[in-house]
């Protein structure tokens, strides 16, 4: 049972997105700048090895305009992520019920997808991604930070029930209650997107604990930095973790339980929790 926990979870991890330097994961964001000169120090001196320069940073107030958000969408096996085809890709803003975009990704042995112009008004585009596939639980792509710029390289993965229940019964041992609430797939990373081992990760509504968190990285080297959360309530969720006595920015996520129409297997809501904006 150990071994088949360990490579589920290795796999689980390649699946989502191991394809930046060092095998970090890249289910987020824009590269993130430097911080400006007048910005608060850089991490404690006796902080671990890695690059803290973001913490405490400000989030910036202007953007492109238009921008794009270009990726990949997988379906994910206990052999790693496959690229499929015909995933439809949904792009709302957040606090708008109304989708701004809707794509689908090429049926083509890529998956790659990109949207259309979306319109910022030059400020940053704060929302998600909604990607559905029939027998795959819906993904939402939370950014950790509006995006400022256009975005390339995103991977979408899709995960099918069958796989979510051996994530959620063989390696997690959790039972998931969908009727309720969703799950969740974080990553901890420093700012260049190097995952960080063994933080703490903050998973909250209404400022209370929710939530099962399991960390993979405690079945497998390749899945440090990643955490599973099961039994989210829906709703608005914080995210946010603590690493060497340094408190990451927090952003706010959905959890989204099933329903009749576009979540009909449940959900994961995918981001990445980072020192600073």
């Amino acid at each position: 049972m150990g071994n088949l926990r360990a490579v589920l979870a290795a796999s689980v991890v390649f699946a989502f997105g191991c394809s930046s330097k060092n095998n970090t994961a890249a289910v987020d964001a824009p590269v993130i700048p430097d911080a400006p000169p007048d910005a608060p120090p850089d991490a404690p001196p006796d902080a671990p090895a890695g690059d803290f320069t973001c913490l405490h940073a400000t989030q910036g107030t202007t953007a492109d305009d238009p921008i794009t958000i270009a990726g990949t969408t997988g379906s994910v096996g206990t052999g790693g992520i496959n690229p499929i085809g015909n995933v439809v890709i949904d792009v709302f803003k957040t606090g708008v019920a109304t989708k701004v975009d809707e794509v689908k990704s090429l049926d083509d042995g890529t998956g790659a997808f990109t949207t259309d112009n979306l319109v910022t008004g030059g400020v940053p585009l704060a929302g998600f991604l909604e990607a559905t596939l029939a027998g795959s639980r819906t993904t939402f792509v939370f950014p950790s930070n509006p995006l400022a710029a256009s975005l390339t390289g995103l991977p979408v993965p899709l995960v099918d029930t069958a796989t979510f229940g051996l994530l959620s019964q063989q390696v997690a041992m959790v039972t998931q209650d969908d009727t309720k609430n969703g799950a969740m797939f974080v990553i901890v990373t420093d700012c260049v997107g190097t995952r960080l081992d063994k933080a703490t990760l903050s998973v909250q509504q209404a400022g209370k604990d929710v939530g099962t968190v399991f960390y993979l990285g405690g079945l497998a080297a390749q899945a440090v930095g990643v955490y599973f959360v099961f039994n989210v309530p829906d709703g608005a969720t914080d995210v946010s973790a603590k690493f060497a006595n340094m408190q990451f920015a927090t952003h706010t996520v959905t959890a989204f339980k099933a329903n009749a129409t576009d979540i009909k297997d449940g959900s994961i809501t995918a981001t990445n929790v980072i020192p600073g904006p």
